[in-house]
């Protein structure tokens, strides 16, 4: 449905945003969870539904000799930085960062 949405000339954001809501509206889901690129910019989504364990859930990123690392797990000594619930951490092709709303 995402890659439908950016084929048609959507924004990777504006395709998530409307995807998630759909799906959200007519299902029930625990987590909603991606990492996406459209090959040059990356798209990093945690949207948990209430009551569940948000934790379990965690995506994170971290930040190192220039470069942005997203994971769902700690995987190396790394400071990481939790992308709260109902946002998109967006990584340009220089590596900046940026926080949106999901809905």
């Amino acid at each position: 449905m995402i890659t439908d949405e950016v084929s048609s000339g959507r924004s990777i954001l504006g395709s998530l945003r409307n995807v998630y809501g759909e799906v959200s509206e007519s299902y029930k889901c625990t987590s909603l969870t991606s990492i996406i690129t459209d090959g040059e910019t990356v798209c990093a989504t945690k949207c948990v539904d209430s009551g569940h364990n948000e934790e379990y859930y965690d995506l994170m990123y971290a930040k190192k000799n220039g470069f942005v690392v997203i994971s769902q797990e700690k995987t190396w000594q790394l400071n990481w930085e939790k992308i709260p619930n109902g946002r998109v951490m967006i990584v340009n092709p220089n590596y900046e960062t940026s926080m949106e709303r999901l809905f």
